[in-house]
């Protein structure tokens, strides 16, 4: 056991592990303050609060901004890419129709290497290249 006498101004490291006695030692320092000590300990610690407060409110912020930004983006990626397979589908419909290849990319504004994939396709799985549009992309 660690004995404590008067002239000690530190708590040794073995008791300042268990914090339960820090926590003591530290109301034990604090009961010494005077009037203005106390003051300025108390607005010492409504300053920190304030500070993680506005933190927090901030990383709130920041986050909801984030969703909102990150939804949107989304949205816009699943909009292109629902635009880009219908496309396709049309592709695959017009190809099976005998329409040549260049005049099904000139027409639907694909690449002439994706309609080639997508007759690829065709050819590959028949009446079920639909099912495998994203092969070509």
């Amino acid at each position: 056991m660690t004995e404590i006498d008067d002239n000690l101004t530190e708590a040794p490291a073995d008791l300042l592990a268990m914090p339960e006695i820090k926590e003591a030692l530290e109301n034990l320092l604090i009961s010494g303050f005077s009037k203005a000590e106390l003051e300025g300990y108390d607005k010492y610690w409504d300053s920190i609060r304030t500070e993680k407060t506005l933190q927090s409110g901030f990383l709130e912020k920041g986050r909801a901004e984030g969703r909102e930004e990150g939804l949107a983006e989304g949205e816009q990626i699943g909009i292109g890419k629902g635009r880009i397979e219908g496309l396709c589908l049309s592709a695959i419909l017009l190809l099976r129709n005998q329409m040549a290849e260049e005049t099904v990319a000139l027409m639907l504004n694909l690449p002439i290497e994706t309609v080639r994939k997508l007759k690829a396709l065709i050819d590959k799985y028949g009446f079920d290249a639909e099912k495998h549009i994203k092969e070509a992309l």
